[in-house]
Formats: structure tokens, sequence, C-alpha cells
């Protein structure tokens, strides 16, 4: 009976990915093109493991993923010895933890397990988004473009100028960033936990009376609250934003859902709010509590321009009562993709919270990580949807161009990155003998000081730690003296002196 069923299972999976089998080769694609680079860096004559590691924050992540490798408990400061155990604010470094747990299973050195994390996990999130798209469309044409372009479409969005885009196009762009998932653990790691609780979420939407529905999103929220706050706040956001719809057109099956929703949410997040309630009540240590305090609207062009034209679409429906071809088409579009709509106004809501709470919280996270993407789901369903009024061969051809422009523009992203930096990158695999040295010389707990540069990667390639945390002293509780010494000892092995500090500074 058993084996019958496990049959009957691997059936099942192998008919859905033959139906399926052409996401398999984009996400394929995807991992190849954001790993190319530093694959291709990796085979360039003279490296010796040093990764480029130029995406923002790029080495703190790391940083924090390789001092997992050998720590029993949690993360904690992993820059100063005297500070090992004050965690960042709002950070458990859960993901880290884990992947640097399974660095050391494998026995990875970190620049490889890097590589294979920019290959796995964009690859991942192009299934993941695929699934999502596909729960909301039912369509395999929409649900490739939407994939597609929330994986390879977010540098085309923000490219920097007009000339920029024509120079990234021909391969001269000036990007100095690689693409969006490049960035380490958030958002190339956190985004699948994000996804997974908007998926969640709109099981919910669709099916308010399933428990496990309410069970699963409680959980995804809850959790996802260890892993990005950011990505905690939209979800929590949206949330919200479901449970007002709710109100608005009497769905009231789905207010309770929402409202079991949210209690599941709060159980599994009371231990974090109580490690941190002097942070949220005192404020101070956390990047988080550092904020810009303003009631100002932010009017953001990338999630208006979308919510302006699904308003139009269901405007449009409700006036039409489905009559006519455009009227039936536009009454379709918005029983499929209310949810989308909801999304977009989630996309609002995050990025003004600030008029009512008077403080603005770092809202390029949003900006970046979560309306962007909301864009560009939004655009690519819509499109796909208006294609459906042209001839089926047009309507694939229309696809396939708009996915090859956006691949190419990536190449051109990746290349103009490559370019900018690794030249300079080639340079520093001098100080691949150093961090060996380290590793095989130093004891346990040893602390180096260093410039800004190996300070920064001393504890990526080592375990030793560093006299000077550099730039990451502020997103831990490191007392303000501390970090203040920090900074004149470095200034002395300069060779400023007393007198000569002011106008050294100033």
């Amino acid at each position: 009976m058993q084996e019958n069923r496990l049959t009957g299972v691997l059936r099942r999976l192998r008919a859905l990915a033959k139906a399926h089998s052409f996401v398999l080769l984009l996400a394929l694609v995807v991992g190849a093109v954001y790993a190319g680079p530093d694959v291709y860096h990796a085979f360039t004559p003279g490296y010796r493991g040093i990764l480029m590691a130029d995406s923002t924050d790029a080495v703190f992540y790391l940083t924090n993923i390789h001092r997992s490798y050998e720590l029993s408990g949690l993360l904690g400061n992993p820059y100063l010895y005297e500070y090992q155990g004050v965690r960042n604010s709002f950070q458990y470094f859960l993901v880290e933890w884990g992947l640097g747990k399974v660095g050391a299973l494998l026995h990875l050195p970190i620049n490889v397990l890097a590589i294979g994390m920019e290959f796995v996990f964009p690859a991942l999130l192009v299934l993941l988004l695929y699934a999502l798209a596909y729960s909301l469309s039912r369509s395999k044409f929409t649900t490739l473009c939407a994939a597609a372009a929330m994986l390879l479409g977010n540098e085309i969005v923000h490219p920097n100028g007009i000339g920029n885009l024509f120079n990234t196009f021909l391969f001269r762009g000036n990007y100095t960033e690689f693409l969006t998932y490049s960035r380490p653990v958030n958002p190339q790691v956190s985004a699948l936990f994000l996804y997974g609780a908007i998926a969640s979420f709109l099981y919910l939407f669709r099916n308010p009376r399933s428990k496990a529905a309410l069970i699963l999103s409680g959980i995804a929220l809850g959790a996802l609250l260890y892993v990005y706050v950011y990505f905690w706040a939209f979800a929590f956001a949206l949330l919200g934003v479901m449970f007002l719809y709710a109100l608005v057109v009497r769905r009231f099956e789905l207010v309770v859902a929402v409202c079991g929703t949210g209690l599941i949410a709060a159980v599994l997040m009371a231990p974090f709010f109580v490690i941190n309630w002097h942070i949220l009540l005192g404020g101070g240590g956390g990047g988080l509590t550092e904020v810009i305090h303003t009631h100002s609207i932010i009017i953001e062009k990338v999630i208006l321009l979308p919510l302006f034209l699904y308003a139009l679409i269901f405007a449009w429906a409700a006036w039409s009562r489905g009559k006519g071809r455009h009227g039936a088409w536009a009454v379709q579009f918005a029983r499929k993709y209310t949810f989308v709509l909801l999304l977009l106004l989630t996309g609002v809501a995050v990025l003004n919270q600030q008029v009512l709470t008077g403080k603005l919280l770092f809202q390029q996270h949003f900006h970046f990580f979560t309306n962007i993407p909301m864009f560009l789901l939004a655009v690519s369903v819509l499109g796909a949807e208006l294609l459906a009024f042209v001839p089926r061969l047009w309507r694939w051809v229309a696809a396939g161009a708009a996915v090859a422009v956006l691949l190419w523009f990536t190449l051109g992203v990746q290349t103009a990155s490559y370019s900018a930096h690794s030249a300079e990158s080639l340079r520093y695999q001098a100080t691949a003998g150093i961090y060996a040295y380290l590793r095989g010389s130093a004891p346990a707990g040893s602390v180096v000081l260093a410039d800004s540069y190996l300070s920064d990667r001393l504890t990526m390639y080592t375990q030793a730690y560093v006299y000077s945390g550099g730039s990451y002293d502020t997103a831990f509780q490191v007392p303000q003296e501390r970090i203040v010494h920090d900074y004149y000892v470095l200034l002395a092995l300069r060779g400023v002196t007393a007198q000569g500090v002011r106008s050294y500074v100033y």
C-alpha cells in the first residue's frame, strides 16, 4: 500500500515537472546569471579564494555565516572579542547560523559557499515565484512572464538615468553593484520566506475557512520576524490590508481568519518582543531605531503607477458589468488579481507608515526589496493578460522578446559590476596569505589590529576577532566610548597628532 502511494506521488511529481519543465530551465539560467561573475572570477589566473563580495553589506553577511561555522549557540557580535555575546538589535541571525552549519557540514570554504548561494537561492526563488504567480493566474504564459520579470527586472526599473539604460544594453553601463539577489541573506535567502508568507496569505484569502490556511499563515508571519524585520513589516501590513478589505466587502469569514492568523503570529512573536522590549521602548543600539522623525507622505511612482492602472481596470469591471469582450476581460481580471491589488496597497502602506508613527524607518529596504518586486509582479501580470487580445503566436513572440531584453540587460548589469571591481579584487588576492597564516597560527580568540579593509574581511576568512569593527560597530550595542577609541587609535597609526585631529576631521 505504501509503495503504491509512493509510486503515485512520484508519478504526479514527474507529470508536474514535465508540464512545467520550462520553469526549470529558467531557474538554471537565472542561477547562472547571478553566480556567473564570481564563477568567472574564481577561474581567473591569480585567484586565491578572495571574493569580490561587492554587493551592499555582503562582507557583513558572509562574516556572520563564517563565524557560525564553529559556534554552538546563536551568533553575537562577530567582530569584537569582548562584545562577542552582544547580538545585533532586531536580528537573531538564524539564517546566517543555518548557512554556517551547512558550510561546516560540507567542509566548504566561505568563498565556495557564497558562490553556491548565488546560484541556488535565485534559482529557488524562480520556482517559488512561479508557483505563486501560477496560483494567481493559472496560466503558464502569465506565470513565466511574472517569474522572469521579478528575478531579472529589478535593475531595469532603476537604471540611474536613460543614458545608463542604453549603455547597459551595450555592456558599458556604470553599475557597480551586482543584481538584487546577489546580496547574501537579505534578500537572497529571506525573500524565500517573504514569498512563502505571501503565498500562505493568498491561500488564506481564497480559503478563509480552512484551518490549515489559518495555521500556516500565522506561522509564516510569526517566523518572518526572526528572519528579516522589513519583510515581516510588509507581511504584517499585508495582513492589515486584507483585514480592511474584508471589512469593506463584508467577507466576515475572512475577517475572522485574519484575526486568527494575527493571534497565532503574536504567540510566535512574543519571545522576540520580550527580548527586545528595552530597545523598542528606549531606542538606541540598532539600525531600526535610528529613524528620521517626520509625518511626510512619500509618493512613489513605482507603486502608484500600477496601482492606478489596476484601479482603472477594477472601475471598468464594475461599470461595464462584464458586457462586451473588454468588459468580460476586465471582470475576469478583477476576480483573478484582487490579491495583487492588495499587494500594491500594502506597498503604499509600508512606505508611508511614518504618516501615523512619525518615524521613517529606512524606506529603501521597502523600495528595493518589496515595492519594486510588487511593481514587477503587477505590471508583468497585466502585460501578459493584455496579450490575450493578440494571436497566440504573437503573444509568445512578445513574451520571448521581453524575457530576452530583461536577460540581456541583467547580463549588462553583471558585466558592468564585474568590470568595476575585478581589477581591485585580483589585487586583493595577495591578502589570502595573511588569512591563511592567521587560520594556521593564531590562537583561538585572537584579536588583530588592521586597516578597514582587512578588519571587515579578517572575520570573514578567519576565526580571529578584530580590534576595530570598522563600519559595523554601530550595528551592535557597543559603547560609544569604545567606537571613539577605535577611531582615534586608527588616526594615531596614520600619524595624526592630538594637535592635528581637528584639522584632519574637519
